[in-house]
């Protein structure tokens, strides 16, 4: 049997885990400080004990806000929540600042460890906690979930939820969350077109205008894929940012369309991904950014990956 205890004796409170805010620092950056305890257990199921440790803190931590911040939205007037998380809905606002909170955790929270045992079946840990209500807003991250990706042929594409969320959850000012209803925007995105046609009598046309897996060259005769897409981010208010990518590429008269494609598309669906996350980023307050009404278009093209 697989037993490790742990006993951390109190004379000191340490980050649960790698902040996921900026730089919160206990108790200096807080508007309030709540004590409480913790007690949390998961099933180890053949987990490295790193894992299992790291799994633990993060149960404890979000436990602990979800003990504390009932009293923190009952003292705190609606009109201020109302005006730090985008609602005129008293409950929903309440929903949205529990649910960044708990969305980022780690970066909130500072546990002191009583005990922790990691056995073959099942891991348990006690702790001290002190949850920061963040004196400035701004340090809570805003919270992101990804809603649906479609192709051109109105199917999901998976790809596209995997560019949306890979490059979210990365970021250092938003979360990634599946509380949807909480969170403080909604993501998706279409492909509105793929076009495949030959371009003719084209002496000297570059196959690529710039480097690429796909070569570069001087040909007579060449495909031209046209690829139009439409990432898109709304918030519950009716604010709504969106970015479009139209952009082409030639490739060989003689290749394959759909492997060009199939080739082309993903580094496409990062671009437009990345681009949509450094408009929301300038779309906060303060950066005079203008969003955009650009909806994704209903386009049929005929080629069906995409």
């Amino acid at each position: 049997m697989r037993i490790s205890l742990v006993l951390v004796c109190m004379l000191g409170i340490s980050s649960a885990a790698a902040p996921a805010v900026g730089q919160v620092r206990i108790p200096e950056d807080c508007r309030e400080t709540l004590p409480t305890e913790t007690e949390v257990r998961m099933r180890v199921q053949g987990k490295p004990d790193a894992e299992v440790a790291s799994t633990l803190r993060a149960m404890a931590s979000v436990d602990a806000i979800q003990k504390t911040l009932g009293a923190v939205v009952r003292s705190r007037s609606q009109m201020d929540l109302s005006s730090e998380h985008g609602s005129s809905n008293g409950s929903h606002a309440e929903s949205r600042f529990m649910q960044k909170m708990t969305s980022q955790a780690g970066g909130l929270v500072a546990l002191s460890v009583v005990s922790e045992s990691i056995a073959d079946e099942i891991a348990t840990l006690k702790a001290r906690a002190v949850v920061c209500i963040p004196r400035d807003p701004s340090l809570l991250r805003e919270t992101v979930t990804v809603g649906a990706f479609l192709s051109s042929r109105n199917e999901p594409l998976i790809d596209g939820v995997n560019a949306l969320q890979a490059a979210f959850s990365s970021s250092k000012s938003f979360v990634i969350t599946t509380e949807r209803d909480a969170a403080d925007w909604m993501i998706e995105g279409k492909i509105n077109e793929v076009d495949v046609r030959t371009v003719n009598n084209a002496p000297g046309i570059a196959v690529s205008g710039k480097p690429s897996i796909l070569g570069d060259g001087q040909v007579s005769e060449v495909q031209r894929i046209r690829v139009n897409l439409t990432v898109v981010a709304r918030r519950d208010d009716g604010m709504e940012i969106s970015h479009t990518l139209n952009e082409f590429r030639n490739v060989p008269a003689n290749r394959d369309a759909l492997d060009a494609i199939n080739l082309y598309l993903p580094g496409l669906l990062k671009k437009a991904a990345e681009e949509l996350h450094g408009k929301l980023l300038a779309a906060r307050p303060g950066s005079g950014a203008v969003a955009s009404g650009t909806a994704p278009a209903n386009v049929n093209p005929t080629k069906p990956t995409w």
